[in-house]
Formats: C-alpha cells, sequence, structure tokens
C-alpha cells in the first residue's frame, strides 16, 4: 500500500464559540484526507480557533514529498521525517494531523480500531463536560445543573481568566453541584504565579479534582512553586510548543502533578511517547479532547491504550462541536462513553453533509 495524495477539505460549521484565550471565533476548520492506492482513506479534522484554516492546511499539504509513495503503515518513519520539519516554521500540529490520519488508515486497513493497535486497556471511559466561556455566575449554575442532570460525574469550567470573579464562580458551582460531581477549574494559562496560587487554595478548600495551566506553560519555576505549595493536582499542559523533552525536564523538577496532549494535535504516535513518558515518573496521563469529532475519537482511541489515565474530555452542551459525521460520541447513563468500535478511529464521515460545509479543498 502506498500514499497517493493529500488534501485538505476546509469546512464552516456556522457556529458561533467563546473561550476567554481565543475570544469569540468562528467553528471553522479542515478534514485532511489521505488516499492510497488500496483505496483506504484516512481522516483527521481541525479547528481553526478564529483563525483562518488555510493557515493550518497550507502546512500539511507541505509534508507531501515527505509521505506520497511511502507505505502508510510506516508510521514511524514518517513521523521522524514530518516531525523534523517542525525545527523551523511549520508547527507541530501538521505533522499531527498527518500522523493522526495515518493511524486511522493502519486502523482500517487491518480492519481494528486504533486503541487495539495501541495494545488495548478498556473499553469505556469515564466523561467530564467541558464548558466554554459563558457571561456570568447563572449561565454557569444552569450548565452545570444540566449536565448533571444528564448524567456527568466530574464537570471543567473555563472560567474567565479574572482571579477574584473566577473564585466567586468556583465557590458558586461547587455549592449548587455539591460534593460528589468532581470539578476542574482551567483558566488557559492566563493567570500569573500571585493570582494562580489565590485561586489555587481556594481550589483546595473546594476540592477540585485538578487545576489546569493556571500560568503561562514557559514558567517552569511557576509550576514547581505550584505544586508545592497546593494539594490540588496541578495538570500541564496542551501547548504545541513544549517538546518531550521539555515535559521530562518539567516532570523530573516537579513541575506537574498530571500531563495532557493532544492526539488530534501533536499526533497519536507523539502522545502516546508522552503517555509513556508520564507513566515512567508515576504520573497520570489526560488528554486534550475538545474539537471536532475525529480530534474527540483520536484521543479517545488514545486513553482506550492506556492505564495512566481516568477521563474523557467532552464538549457541552454535547454535540456542540459535531460536524458531518454518521457516528458521534455520548454520554451513556453512568457518565462514561463506550470507545468507537469501527475501523480506525472509529467514527465515519458523511461526505454528502461534509461537502455541504466545504468552503475550498486545499491540494
Amino acid at each position: 500500500m502506498k500514499v497517493t495524495d493529500v488534501r485538505v477539505q476546509l469546512i464552516d460549521t456556522g457556529r458561533e464559540l467563546k473561550l476567554t484565550f481565543y475570544g469569540s471565533y468562528r467553528a471553522d476548520g479542515g478534514v485532511v484526507r489521505i488516499f492510497t492506492d488500496e483505496g483506504i482513506e484516512g481522516n483527521i479534522d481541525y479547528c481553526s480557533w478564529g483563525q483562518p484554516a488555510r493557515l493550518l492546511g497550507e502546512l500539511i499539504l507541505a509534508m507531501k514529498p515527505h509521505i506520497i509513495g511511502e507505505d502508510p503503515l510506516n508510521i514511524e518513519r514518517i513521523w521522524d521525517r514530518t516531525f523534523r520539519t517542525t525545527r523551523s516554521y511549520i508547527s507541530i500540529q501538521a505533522a499531527g494531523c498527518i500522523n493522526t490520519a495515518l493511524w486511522d488508515i493502519a486502523g482500517k486497513s487491518l480492519n481494528v480500531p486504533v486503541y487495539r493497535l495501541l495494545g488495548g486497556f478498556r473499553e469505556r471511559l469515564r466523561a467530564y463536560g467541558v464548558t466554554h466561556t459563558l457571561p456570568d455566575i447563572d449561565a454557569y449554575l444552569k450548565s452545570a445543573e444540566s449536565l448533571k442532570q444528564q448524567g456527568f460525574t466530574a464537570i471543567k469550567l473555563h472560567p474567565w481568566g479574572e482571579p477574584d470573579r473566577d473564585i466567586q464562580l468556583c465557590r458558586a458551582v461547587r455549592k449548587a453541584v455539591g460534593d460528589h460531581i468532581d470539578l476542574m477549574l482551567d483558566p488557559l494559562g492566563l493567570y500569573d504565579r500571585r493570582t494562580a496560587l489565590k485561586v489555587g487554595r481556594v481550589l483546595d478548600e473546594l476540592n477540585f479534582y485538578w487545576y489546569q495551566e493556571p500560568i503561562p506553560e514557559a514558567d517552569v519555576e511557576g509550576y514547581i512553586e505550584l505544586c508545592r505549595n497546593l494539594d490540588v493536582p496541578i495538570l500541564g499542559v496542551d501547548s504545541l510548543r513544549l517538546s518531550l523533552g521539555n515535559y521530562a525536564d518539567y516532570i523530573s523538577r516537579g513541575a506537574f502533578d498530571l500531563v495532557r496532549a493532544d492526539a488530534g494535535r501533536h499526533g497519536i504516535t507523539w502522545a502516546r511517547k508522552l503517555a509513556t513518558l508520564a507513566e515512567g515518573f508515576g504520573r497520570n496521563f489526560e488528554a486534550h479532547c475538545f474539537g471536532f469529532p475525529l480530534v474527540q475519537a483520536a484521543n479517545l482511541q488514545l486513553m482506550g491504550s492506556i492505564s495512566n489515565g481516568e477521563f474523557f474530555e467532552m464538549p457541552v452542551p454535547e454535540g456542540i462541536m459535531d460536524t458531518a459525521m454518521k457516528d458521534s460520541i455520548r454520554l451513556d447513563a453512568d457518565g462514561y462513553v463506550d470507545l468507537p468500535r469501527k475501523p480506525g478511529l472509529g467514527l465515519e464521515v458523511d461526505w454528502d453533509r461534509m461537502d455541504k460545509l466545504a468552503t475550498a479543498v486545499l491540494a
């Protein structure tokens, strides 16, 4: 089997969303399509978070000379070639998208889901609902109550990035949902050391499950200080700018209690290596899954293959990040999601519907 072509289909879902770090943004992005001479196609999607979707699409196409004519099952060799390009101006996400689409091909060619190719550990995973940034505390309380009623046993808040206001939010949500719902906070690195410590002490009081990326990812000494002074576990980080070596350095110095990456953005190969690195240091790995459906599926497949992780991150309301798919990932009555069992990433694209979302095709 040989790779014959790579294309990126740009899409626009027509939705307007908001996260503090990105502000208001249109949920547009792309679907990567890698074709082979045996008719097996590999796919991954990406959200552009308010940036032109074409930018990443063009970087992905820049990978074509490294993979056309290659056996798509030589995933490690292709990863080595494409990852080398990220040393200069190409984002790791371009190589990561190629890598994850190749894993999709591998699973489809062998007729098994990716989590089984990676070793297979579990077939369902506890989910937490993760909010967008909402306008006021009442909106968060209504969201939290709705998620509790739907069966979620854990909720992650994306607050405003304003420490005193965020503290009020955390207190209000904890009071509203009670002690039996696990809560996490993700301020997207918007605090400084002093305010991160201030908020973290309140999270200790409120028994939050983790405190995600409270300060910028480059502040390793700040992360060490937070880990030393807080009981709430510090989770870091899903930045595209840290290398495996950076993570090893951070973890060995006590900067992270929990480790994070995104199989859709970093690539399954890279993220799986980071999960193993975390395991070697006695840390859990928790995948970032906030994105379009194939990104969610890629991270769910990864989490299904490892033992040192607990959760699936689920954008809410359910379906808010859905695109044109024949399958979807949904919460069950126990607050879990099942791993997709179809070959590859496990979700099938509805190309008739996807073509209607298309704004351009890059080739």
